[in-house]
């Protein structure tokens, strides 16, 4: 006996037998994403998630090249930062603010939690007060393993964050320039 996938709202037209469903729905393509916004309770297949960002909640997309460095200024507050790969695979640089400063974390947002397919590097520099020079202070963090997530139960720091002290900020705006690569990981 065959049955439809649960997927079929977000666009899946499978049907597998009633043995395979659940191996089959846990890797389908067309299982939702959610978004990670409080009090927001969309939830769609990833390919709808950027325009559901942009239109819904105003984020500006950051396109990026994997294994070039990119840098972002970051604003202490802003909770989200939305990065669009090459292959329009979607990355959140989740800003988490702590009394000693900000916690960064890199996560890829797609339906399953698979094996990863990018690894990541994100440092930042203190700003001195010469010139607007560093002054000579880094933080750097190296992510072998970009986690996935649905966002099914919201966002989670992990286990590999970067700890950005609160110094760091640049005094007059108390914005972070933070660099980041994404890299794609050989399977």
């Amino acid at each position: 006996m065959k049955v439809p996938c649960s997927n079929q709202t977000y666009g899946c037209n499978e049907f597998v037998g009633y043995q395979q469903k659940e191996k089959h729905e846990s890797s389908c393509p067309h299982a939702p994403c959610y978004c990670p916004e409080d009090d927001c309770a969309f939830k769609a297949p990833a390919c709808c998630l950027l325009d559901h960002f942009v239109t819904a909640h105003g984020w500006s997309p950051t396109n990026l090249v994997y294994n070039k460095p990119l840098k972002i200024p970051l604003a202490r507050d802003r909770r989200f930062t939305l990065l669009v790969g090459e292959d329009m695979s979607l990355f959140l640089l989740i800003n988490t603010l702590t009394s000693i400063g900000s916690a960064l974390a890199v996560v890829c947002v797609r339906p399953h939690e698979s094996e990863p397919s990018y690894s990541c590097n994100i440092s930042a520099a203190a700003h001195g007060v010469a010139g607007g020079k560093t002054d000579g202070r880094l933080v750097f963090q190296k992510d072998p393993h970009v986690s996935s997530s649905s966002l099914a139960g919201g966002l989670k720091l992990g286990n590999f964050f970067l700890l950005v002290p609160l110094e760091f900020a640049e005094t007059s705006s108390g914005e972070l320039t933070v660099h980041i690569r994404i890299d794609r990981v050989a399977p």
